[in-house]
């Protein structure tokens, strides 16, 4: 049994999508998994909108940061903002003054009909995705944006910078309407609107949970060895990764910590599809891992760079990464593979079971043999 092993011949991937002319920050199905449709926004300043049953680009939007004269009449005065974090080493005047000139995009939010993006200046932009106009600026972050929050159906987004806070901002009219303050640069930044908590991970490896309600941190605990880069909240669990190579998973209701491990560097992303997560990082896999068991159950290889960003649609995976290339992988045939190689473990398992108990009985057998010899030599 154990010599009689099927395989299924895979494709390493089902194709490239035209690749961008820098890495893929982001990619996002406005339609869920099963839409036709995939956004990515990339750090060429481009933002492209994807038809996938048509396999074309419908439109494309570029998202350079806006000059200083467009700014001027959003700001309130000529005074410069407010530094919250002017002794963290990232924060000091000087460490700003040498990065002054950075002002690329480094983050995008996809949310209906409104693209968000972040620039290295801590400038945060929204913009019409189906005209590609700028609506307005959101100005006074004074670092670099790390992320942004945006849910569907509510009126603010949530943006993490590396000053060491999480601002809320409202979607109709730019203005700023809370600031939260940390002791260290924010990483990441989920929202659950139905819980109407905000969860944030730093630099400090810490996650802490904070009531949006009560505008107050309810619960914080260590969750990482390492800086914490990418994090993803469903019902039931907090995923945790980054400059750690281990995933770690917390359970919302009793803390219980699991981790995943397998991936060689970095992890940039993470997702929870079916039961399974899905993880992306700088060794250039994707590893898709059983949840309650941490196995890891199916490896993909294609990408020659770190890989950044994950995102389902058309009923297909698709990866972005530091090589300029979104991936499409045929979810069919990964489901096939893993449900292949479970059936394989248990004819495994079952064979070994048999080959143990056919010992056991074969055993058995010698020592009743030799139990009848012993007599005879007595007589």
């Amino acid at each position: 049994m154990q010599g009689a092993q099927t395989s299924i011949k895979v494709k390493n991937y089902k194709k490239k999508l035209k690749r961008h002319t820098d890495q893929v920050m982001a990619i996002f199905s406005p339609l869920g998994r099963d839409g036709g449709t995939l956004i990515s926004g990339s750090a060429d300043h481009e933002i492209r909108n994807w038809d996938l049953v048509k396999k074309k680009i419908q439109t494309k939007i570029n998202v350079q940061r806006p000059d200083e004269s467009f700014l001027l009449k959003y700001k309130d005065s000529h005074e410069a903002l407010v530094n919250f974090s002017e002794e963290h080493v990232l924060n000091t005047a000087k460490a700003l003054q040498k990065q002054a000139h950075m002002k690329n995009v480094c983050c995008f939010s996809f949310c209906e009909e409104s693209i968000y993006t972040g620039y290295e200046d801590g400038l945060l932009c929204s913009w019409d995705a189906k005209t590609g106009e700028i609506l307005f600026p959101m100005i006074g972050h004074t670092n670099k944006i790390n992320c942004i929050a945006a849910s569907a159906g509510s009126d603010f987004i949530y943006s993490a910078s590396n000053d060491c806070t999480v601002r809320q901002w409202n979607i109709k009219t730019g203005a700023c309407e809370a600031v939260f303050k940390f002791a260290d640069p924010v990483s990441v930044v989920r929202v659950k609107q139905e819980m109407n908590l905000m969860f944030t991970a730093s630099w400090d490896k810490m996650v802490r949970i904070v009531d949006l309600e009560a505008n107050r941190v309810t619960k914080s605990f260590v969750a990482s060895k390492e800086a914490i880069k990418t994090m993803i909240v469903t019902d039931k669990h907090i995923f945790v990764a980054g400059c750690d190579p281990i995933i770690r998973g917390f359970s919302l209701e009793t803390g219980e910590c699991k981790m995943y491990q397998g991936h060689e560097g970095w992890i940039y992303c993470l997702e929870v599809v079916e039961g399974k997560l899905y993880s992306g990082g700088d060794d250039r896999t994707i590893k898709i891992w059983n949840i309650e068991t941490t196995q890891l159950l199916e490896e993909l290889n294609a990408h020659e760079n770190g890989v950044t960003c994950l995102a389902f649609a058309n009923n297909e995976l698709f990866s972005g990464s530091y090589d300029h290339f979104i991936i499409c992988w045929d979810m069919k045939e990964i489901r096939e593979r893993i449900d292949e190689r479970a059936l394989m473990r248990e004819e495994d398992i079952r064979s070994r079971k048999i080959e143990v108990f056919n010992r056991i009985i074969e055993a058995k057998r010698g020592k009743k043999k030799k139990g009848k010899g012993a007599k005879k030599g007595k007589k």
